[in-house]
């Protein structure tokens, strides 16, 4: 599937990009999500996600009383990694840096991305549908979204040794 959004690069021309950052969210499950605290501090997160490639957003599912939750609601800009924890030292390497901002995804978007999560973590589905009327009342994890307006892509295989991609992300 092509993104929706455009990769704005001066010399790389956007499919390419495009295939290399859908390959590396397609093959991997976990992010790390960077947020800021209300007193200035960084704080990191790790959650699974899944994305909406129409749109690149990334949803993950995560407690509003969280940390990451919290800081989100009073600062939105967050920063995402992608990346396979297995790779080699010495081996091409892959992986992607996302810079945006995120919040509760609104309820028109949050059945979008329940259907993903479901599709994407049939353990999530089976343990989530095996919950009684009063247990799934009491779930208080939701959907955030994580929107990115630029991408900072290492892709050696495809880009060459040590080259970053740094790109911008334009939505129609």
């Amino acid at each position: 599937m092509q993104i929706g959004a455009r990769l704005v690069h001066a010399t790389i021309e956007s499919g390419r990009i495009s295939e290399s950052v859908l390959e590396i969210l397609g093959s991997n499950r976990l992010c790390s999500i960077a947020t800021v605290t209300a007193a200035g501090q960084p704080h990191i997160n790790t959650a699974f996600f899944v994305v909406e490639e129409s749109t690149l957003s990334l949803y993950f599912l995560s407690d509003p009383a969280s940390l990451h939750a919290v800081n989100l609601h009073g600062n939105p800009h967050a920063a995402v990694t992608v990346f396979h924890s297995q790779q080699i030292w010495g081996d091409s390497l892959v992986g992607l840096q996302l810079f945006g901002s995120a919040a509760g995804a609104a309820e028109a978007v949050s059945a979008t991305a329940e259907s993903l999560y479901r599709q994407r973590f049939p353990a999530y589905q089976e343990w989530f549908d095996s919950l009684d009327a009063k247990a799934k009342a009491s779930f208080r994890s939701r959907f955030y979204r994580f929107v990115p307006e630029r991408l900072k892509l290492l892709d050696e295989a495809r880009f060459g040794e040590e080259t970053f991609v740094g790109c911008a992300i334009e939505r129609p």
